[in-house]
């Protein structure tokens, strides 16, 4: 592992639905920190290729990002990391889908706490259902497709292996409060 020397990342995992981006949006409010998004990156390649937002779009551009980076994906924002923690100590990565991901991190010298956020099924379908973002399943049968997708990528192991579980089952209120408690923690140790 390399020695700490450009930061802290803040890596949030989870399935789809879960509240990976709630908990990032409303901890970069919190906290004041910044945050990269690599759903974001996926998306804007798309509309620049003028490539409709689907499910299966969506993972086409995911796996030739992954083939261009190496199988470490995380890594199409080494740039936009490097810039943000010249200005932060503590960056927020929303989201990490494989362990490759996280071993990139390390190998690029940051120090890393990872967020798993976790939520039930019901409560993840209505959560896609209610934001309705261009590209994610609405549907139950579709949100266990790509459940499975991230289960090939590992995103249970790196739920499993997380430093920090939160749960997001219940009222935004109460899961903002466990969230603020964990980054609160993280933000001491960094």
């Amino acid at each position: 592992m390399s020695e700490d020397t450009t930061g802290t990342v803040i890596g949030v995992c989870g399935f789809s639905g879960a509240g990976k981006t709630t908990f990032a949006a409303e901890m970069a409010l919190r906290f004041r920190l910044p945050v990269l998004a690599t759903g974001e990156v996926v998306r804007r390649r798309l509309i620049e290729r003028s490539e409709p937002l689907t499910p299966e779009t969506i993972a086409r551009m995911s796996d030739e990002i992954r083939l261009e980076t190496g199988g470490q994906f995380v890594r199409v924002l080494a740039p936009q990391l490097a810039r943000a923690l010249a200005g932060s100590r503590v960056v927020i990565v929303d989201c990490l889908r494989e362990e490759s991901d996280l071993l990139a991190l390390r190998e690029l010298g940051y120090r890393v706490a990872l967020v798993a956020v976790n939520a039930g099924e019901g409560a993840r379908i209505a959560r896609a259902q209610a934001r309705a973002r261009e590209g994610d399943p609405v549907t139950a049968e579709g949100l266990r497709s790509l459940d499975e997708r991230e289960r090939r990528l590992g995103v249970d192991r790196l739920v499993a292996g997380a430093d920090h579980q939160v749960a997001n089952d219940g009222a935004l209120g109460d899961f903002v409060s466990r969230a603020a408690a964990v980054v609160t923690a993280i933000l001491g140790a960094a």
